[in-house]
């Protein structure tokens, strides 16, 4: 792994850490401003700029949004083009 690629993932953790409104915006998370509280670590999940939040939202320490699932997948040999 590269030394660029290490100092890349330490600086996403220490903001994730220190800043978690700002890493959520960062990486797409929809929410006006001022209306997101974070408390503690949160995982957003592989696509979180589907993720649109409202008002006044409070996320607490081990919450974990889920985009996808993977459910589609069931079905996917009677309807192969499902998304």
């Amino acid at each position: 792994m590269k030394i660029s690629t290490v100092v890349k993932q330490l600086k996403n953790r220490i903001m994730q850490t220190t800043n978690p409104i700002g890493w959520a915006r960062k990486i797409g998370v929809n929410f006006q401003d001022g209306e997101l509280h974070v408390y503690g670590r949160t995982s957003w999940s592989t696509e979180p700029w589907i993720i649109t939040l409202g008002k006044n939202v409070h996320i607490t320490e081990g919450v974990r949004f889920i985009t996808h699932d993977g459910g589609t997948l069931l079905f996917r040999n009677k309807v192969p083009d499902l998304e």
